[in-house]
């Protein structure tokens, strides 16, 4: 049990210094991209989707874009499924842009990045304290919430003697991240650890509600990270952001090889060589750092076969099996989009499904807070969709078919939707939408008029029944509604949330009627 302002608080977990959260963020400029098009935000999004499996990117706005909302094509194709993945910026320096800002908060990015001077300069102390009014008066007047947690000052840093730790300091309240903007100058006198370990006593205790959380970016947005320092400093729950590329498997072969640097508790971090993983993007040669070099480079393991546990979860969250995970696995599953680990009895890659007919599409890969396990969340496929290879197992922990709750309704419907056995009143449903319609209102009046806990339950349950039959009917699935959740979980701004006097009126009408 923890002491202090938390105490009486019991920690779930014992960390060290290897933060799960973002190592490197990809800086990816759209200045190129028609934001307004659909046809150029797909195109966006395909190729971001390899660094989103990876953790969050750094979307660098074009001044046009920051000076405004996000178009609609952009909050559809992009903030709705991925704003938790993306954060946005830079935006220039002063209260309108803060504005704009917001409003890509409130469509969906999860964390705006904005600059606290123009020109690439220091901010001075009268800018730093104008800046932190413009918030306040953004929380009281506009948004009537804070988002500390969700904003973040952009700082240029000329030296480690000049004013910027002051500058963290008061920014401190207002703001929940800080990135640093380090002159190429300053890195080459400086080692990078000792300006991140200069931040320690400002940016306080990791997880604490005033936590600030730092990223550093070198001034020019052309700096390759070593994966050496990236892991470095994601021991320090320090990230970086530059320009980043996923190295095609076979370059990766070629171009690097595992260097294993023990510490002293016997802990093994896997460091890419030749020159540290850098790599050339394929388009002009230009520098830039392998994302997934940085993520493996961020891992540690004390087995002796150096595999790294990995847990796949579908995304419910529900754990499908226990695998083991290589750097060569981990890069090819970025590089296809599915479900690719290390067979211990075979002693090669495994894609899953090549031979059963399961596979599976990837969603994400994140890190424990250890850094010394990995989470594979993914969309399991097959007919049956099962992970185990047991007949008709759908988790290696489950005795048979049955995986109960929301998923398991979900997959039954898919199933009855599919090839429903005779006098289902499932197939009914699907094929008469009136009787839905009044099943949905009928079971929505029987949930407000239940009083008793469990009979609360029991009309939830049946609505969310007919509901979920009217979304499979649609080819919507849970997920599907999980985003949006999601999504409105990051609105800043709400709607009074009245009741429609026509809907009720018409609910009253169709009841009525069936009466």
């Amino acid at each position: 049990v923890t002491k202090g302002p938390d105490r009486g608080q019991r920690r779930t977990c014992k960390r060290e210094k290897a933060p799960e959260g973002p190592m490197l963020l990809p800086a990816i400029a759209i200045d190129g991209v028609d934001l307004s098009d659909a046809a150029g935000v797909e195109a966006l999004v395909a190729s971001l989707t390899p660094f989103m499996y990876l953790g969050d990117v750094s979307l660098v706005l074009p001044a046009d874009a920051s000076a405004a909302s996000p178009p609609k094509p952009l909050t559809e194709g992009l903030l709705v499924a991925h704003g938790p993945r993306c954060r946005a910026g830079p935006f220039p320096a002063g209260a309108d842009s803060l504005a704009a800002a917001a409003e890509w908060l409130h469509e969906g990015a999860r964390v705006i990045v904005w600059d606290m001077a123009t020109g690439g300069a220091e901010p001075t102390a009268e800018q730093v304290a104008a800046n932190n009014d413009a918030v306040v008066a953004l929380w009281k007047d506009d948004l009537k919430t804070t988002v500390r947690e969700r904003l973040v000052a952009r700082i240029h840093v000329a030296s480690l003697d000049g004013p910027w730790l002051d500058t963290l300091a008061a920014i401190k309240p207002f703001f929940g991240g800080a990135q640093l903007v380090l002159d190429p100058s300053l890195l080459e006198s400086t080692p990078v650890l000792e300006i991140a370990e200069a931040t320690a006593a400002v940016r306080g205790k990791d997880y604490h509600t005033d936590h600030l959380l730092i990223a550093l970016e070198v001034a020019g947005g052309s700096h390759a990270w070593p994966v050496a320092d990236v892991a470095a400093l994601h021991k320090l729950s320090v990230s970086v952001v530059g320009p980043g590329v996923i190295v095609e498997e076979a370059a990766a072969q070629a171009n690097t090889a595992a260097a294993n640097t023990s510490n002293s508790r016997g802990w093994v971090s896997y460091l890419d060589e030749a020159d540290d993983a850098r790599a050339a993007a394929a388009d002009g040669g230009a520098a830039a750092t392998d994302a997934v070099s940085c993520f493996v480079g961020c891992l540690r393991s004390d087995r002796p076969d150096n595999l790294f546990p990995t847990v796949v979860c579908d995304k419910l969250g529900v754990a499908l099996g226990l695998v083991y995970s290589t750097a060569e696995s981990l890069r090819a599953s970025v590089r296809c989009g599915r479900g690719v680990y290390w067979s211990r009895s075979r002693q090669q890659l495994w894609r899953k499904g090549d031979t059963s007919g399961a596979w599976q599409d990837l969603h994400r890969i994140d890190l424990d807070c250890d850094s010394d396990a990995i989470r594979f969340t993914v969309v399991q496929n097959g007919s049956p969709a099962c992970f185990c290879h047991r007949p008709g197992c759908r988790t290696c922990w489950s005795a048979g078919a049955h995986c109960g709750g929301i998923g398991h309704l979900e997959r039954t419907l898919a199933s009855r939707l599919a090839c429903a056995p005779v006098g289902s009143y499932t197939k009914r449903l699907f094929e008469d939408p009136d009787l839905l319609r009044n099943k949905i209102l009928e079971e929505g009046q029987e949930l407000v008029e239940a009083t008793e806990p469990d009979h609360v339950a029991a009309e939830a349950a049946d609505l969310l029944y007919f509901a979920l039959v009217r979304c499979a009917a649609a080819g919507v699935a849970v997920a599907d509604i999980e985003k949006h959740l999601d999504h409105r979980a990051t609105k800043l701004k709400r709607r009074p949330g009245n009741a429609k006097a026509y809907r009720i009126a018409a609910a009253e009408a169709a009841l009525g009627d069936k009466k």
